[in-house]
């Protein structure tokens, strides 16, 4: 199994467009970085706000995780009153299964 599909599952392992901008927020996300540590510290932080709005990848990364997480909240609710759901084996699902109920 591929280490996207054990992180992400299928639905977004397989995803062409998501994958790209995940490694484009990586670089965007290290090169940003780079030059905001080069910076006096007046600067750092405007420059650094400035950079990180710029940056598209981590919109698409939302708008593709963001159903996902929402189709596997139903997926465990609709098991809860008793009914089958498919099972997923990866990353997506362990924070699932155990990030706080109460405000997650």
């Amino acid at each position: 199994m591929p280490p996207s599909l054990s992180f992400l599952g299928e639905e977004l392992g397989e995803n062409k467009e998501f994958m790209k901008s995940a490694l484009s927020f990586i670089e965007d996300t290290l090169m940003t970085a780079e030059t905001v540590r080069v910076l006096p510290g007046f600067l750092a932080q405007p420059v650094e706000q400035y950079l990180a709005g710029r940056l598209s990848s981590q919109q698409v990364i939302f708008d593709a995780l963001l159903p996902v997480a929402k189709q596997r909240l139903l997926e465990n609710q609709l098991e809860k009153m008793g009914q089958t759901s498919p099972k997923h084996h990866d990353c997506i699902q362990w924070i699932v299964e155990t990030s706080p109920k109460k405000n997650p």
